[in-house]
């Protein structure tokens, strides 16, 4: 039986390289990505020896970073099933980045086998590897993607390599630092395993960017303990290099732990907090001009209490659950089933039609039988099945299948258990791919039993407009004032409106009580 021939990469020094990619489409990163990740998979194949290895992807990595950049467009922050060519676009970006690591993880195999030229090149290689896989997963969080025991498995043995080195904390320049020339293998782990004890899924996208940015800053202040801290430390956070999970999974024990010594981190945060407080704009803080002072202040106390062991307790434990939940997304679907009956504009005369996938809506006359079936065919709620919940919310999922409706993080949903009556409100708090196809949402109730109204507002141009509309009641023993739910930016300041159909009367919106993805909930008072 023959053996495979490898196949022959068209780069073989810096000099091949240079030239190769001037032949490449520099305005197509789509063909760039592709063509990248052809040939680093030729030469991760190749004979081509550790020390020329390390110089190509170093030449190689700043156009890699270039054409991810533009590549994770596609697939950043889209609703959940991603689209097929979002998909398609996400995994691509993942290949690449796992071929470009794999190079560096040969280069660093060689060092740990006696290598000469790579082990004078030790950090350099660790450090590159770990900053790698730090760039995956930061990508599957921007797409919302698990980045599963696989990667855990590898990033741990990456460290513990370095470890073995002796270069674990050794500075190496870095050009595609997020912040500063140097860093360290060290630090680049601590960066990624404390991106993810952040709870990346329940963040938006500019939350996620900036959260990774301050890490990044403030990582290289992390120790990584080999002995066990005090007892009552919170800053501490376990790890296990020999296991197949973050930081807090803890399933080895002895030679094999780590802990993440976070305290001069979160003293950082502490003096940032103070100087929000007296009123330090968030740029003067090194925290960026992306965040307001009150955004940059919330974002600051959730990488505050997630950065240790001893975060805060949840106000609802969990329990395990389980059984079926039917959930409606679309605030048109949600109307529909919460009213009963179709939406219909008072005083018009056109009839309803149908825009497949997006909106169903109904003008001006009493709704048929025929109307209502279509309806409810294009409104069907989707099949979910519960994983736990508590008295705030509850976790769900879904399977796999047919093609289904796209729901996106803060996003107004309506659910329904295989015993209940009627539907009530929630918003989805986070949203998170996994296996293959399948999707986990946390869930947050909006508290309420919602009822399905139609407001009517007069814009400034004097014009009438009719909008779906949901109003939820005081619940006193909560503490939870009334309020209404409308469609996202609604809410421009202080105005009256009036619900109709039911007939509630006029009524003053006061305050944005919470924005979600598609809806504003608003205080009110009543007018008459």
């Amino acid at each position: 039986m023959s053996t495979p021939v490898p196949p022959i990469a068209e780069i073989h020094d810096v000099a091949s390289a240079k030239a190769w990619l001037a032949r490449q489409p520099q305005a197509n990163p789509s063909q760039l990505q592709a063509a990248l990740a052809t040939e680093i998979g030729h030469i991760n194949q190749g004979t081509t020896g550790p020390a020329m290895r390390l110089s190509i992807l170093e030449f190689l990595r700043e156009p890699v970073a270039f054409a991810q950049t533009e590549c994770a467009k596609k697939f950043t922050g889209r609703a959940l099933p991603l689209a097929p060519h979002e998909q398609t676009a996400y995994e691509a970006s993942r290949t690449l980045w796992q071929l470009l690591g794999d190079g560096y993880r040969l280069c660093l195999e060689a060092a740990e086998a006696g290598d000469p030229e790579a082990r004078r090149d030790t950090a350099l290689i660790a450090q590159r590897a770990i900053a790698t896989a730090s760039m995956l997963q930061f990508d599957a969080y921007r797409a919302q993607h698990e980045v599963g025991s696989v990667f855990w498995q590898n990033l741990h043995r990456l460290y513990a390599a370095a470890e073995r080195q002796g270069c674990a904390e050794t500075e190496v320049e870095d050009g595609l630092r997020l912040i500063g020339k140097t860093t360290s293998a060290g630090a680049g782990y601590a960066l990624v395993l404390l991106l993810y004890a952040a709870s990346p899924y329940q963040l938006s996208q500019r939350q996620l960017i900036a959260l990774r940015r301050w890490i990044a800053r403030w990582c290289s202040k992390v120790a990584i303990l080999r002995a066990a801290p005090a007892e009552g430390n919170p800053a501490a956070l376990p790890v296990d290099l020999a296991g197949s999970g973050p930081a807090g999974a803890i399933g080895g024990a002895g030679a094999d732990l780590r802990w993440l010594d976070t305290t001069a981190m979160r003293g950082s945060i502490r003096a940032r907090l103070v100087k929000l407080k007296e009123g330090v704009a968030p740029a003067d803080l090194t925290l960026g001009d992306d965040l307001s002072a009150e955004a940059a202040e919330e974002l600051l106390l959730h990488l505050y209490r997630h950065c240790s062991r001893s975060a805060l307790p949840r106000v609802h434990p969990r329990r395990h659950a389980q059984g079926e939940i039917r959930v409606v997304s679309g605030l048109t679907g949600i109307h529909f089933h919460v009213s009963g009956k179709l939406f219909r504009e008072p005083g018009s005369t056109s009839t309803m039609t149908r825009q497949h996938a997006t909106e169903l809506a109904t003008f001006g006359r009493l709704s048929t039988a025929e109307e209502e079936g279509r309806a409810a065919r294009d409104f069907a709620p989707e099949s979910w099945h519960l994983i736990d919940q508590s008295a705030g919310g509850l976790r769900i999922a879904r399977d796999a299948g047919p093609p289904q409706r796209r729901i996106g993080a803060g996003q107004l949903i309506a659910l329904k258990g295989q015993s209940d009556e009627s539907f009530l409100l929630a918003m989805t708090r986070w949203m998170v791919a996994v296996g293959q196809g399948g999707v986990h949402a946390g869930i947050m109730w909006i508290p309420g039993a919602p009822l399905g109204a139609i407001a009517r507002t007069m814009e400034l141009a004097g014009r009438e407009t009719f909008e779906r509309a949901f109003v939820l009641p005081e619940i006193g023993r909560l503490k939870v004032p009334a309020s209404i739910i409308l469609p996202l930016n609604s809410f421009r300041g202080p105005r009256e409106i009036e619900l109709i159909n039911p007939t509630l009367g006029r009524l003053r919106l006061t305050a944005l009580m919470q924005r979600g993805q598609d809806f504003d909930r608003v205080l009110f008072e009543p007018l008459s």
